[in-house]
């Protein structure tokens, strides 16, 4: 890492600084810290509206992965973890991405059909550029079909009345007993609900499959159906 002193530190303007220039001023610590650190959440922000944009996804999550971004960059910097590693770009696009998905990990119910929640968060100390490279990609594009999965559910919901989805809810995932379910929206016994419960459960794969038929990008839902 370039020893550049930062003894007589005065502030120049973001663009006048090199991404390599940011690193000792990152390293020292204190004010220099703040505002170099400062001035890569600028530099780089375009990542965060890529995710927002590009990717689909929440902006308050994706704000919250691009702080914590940063404030890993920092730690890392400050550790000397970060030399020999390459640009700090794409160091910093990588740490961010993993960001991303650990957010969106933590928003997303944990469903037995869905692997992807169970995967592990990888140690990046033992894994080559390549094998990180790698990674990243997968990850992202699991996050990218599950997005898509979740939005072609909603549609397919949407063809069902609110007290069929609460029905359907209560029944298949709180699973809750047919009594209960009957107690709580009207049925006349807990017979009614079991019946009435599969109908609804029909009338949704009905309605999945008719978008899998005729919107493309939601075939998902009927692979391995």
């Amino acid at each position: 890492m370039d020893k550049t002193n930062t003894n007589d530190y005065q502030r120049k303007p973001c663009s006048q600084y090199k991404d390599e220039e940011l690193l000792p001023l990152i390293a020292a610590g204190g004010q220099a810290s703040d505002d170099a650190l400062n001035c890569l959440y600028e530099r780089y922000f375009d990542m965060a509206k890529m995710a927002i944009s590009y990717h689909n996804m929440d902006s308050s999550a994706v704000l919250e992965a691009y702080g914590d971004a940063l404030l890993a960059l920092r730690n890392n910097i400050q550790k000397g973890k970060l030399e020999g590693n390459g640009k700090l770009r794409a160091y910093f696009a990588m740490t961010f991405k993993f960001k991303c998905i650990d957010n969106f990990r933590k928003s997303t119910t944990i469903h037995k059909e869905a692997p992807i929640e169970n995967r592990q968060n990888p140690d990046f100390d033992q894994l080559t550029p390549e094998e990180l490279s790698i990674l990243q990609e997968e990850e992202l594009e699991a996050i990218q079909q599950e997005s898509r999965r979740r939005e072609c559910l909603e549609l397919a919901l949407s063809e069902l009345s609110p007290r069929e989805r609460e029905v359907l809810q209560d029944f298949y995932v709180a699973e809750l007993k047919a009594s209960v379910v009957a107690e709580k929206h009207a049925f006349k016994s807990a017979r009614v609900v079991s019946s009435t419960a599969i109908n609804y459960k029909r009338k949704l794969q009905q309605a999945i499959l008719n978008l899998c038929r005729d919107v493309p990008k939601c075939n998902l839902l009927c692979v391995g159906a």
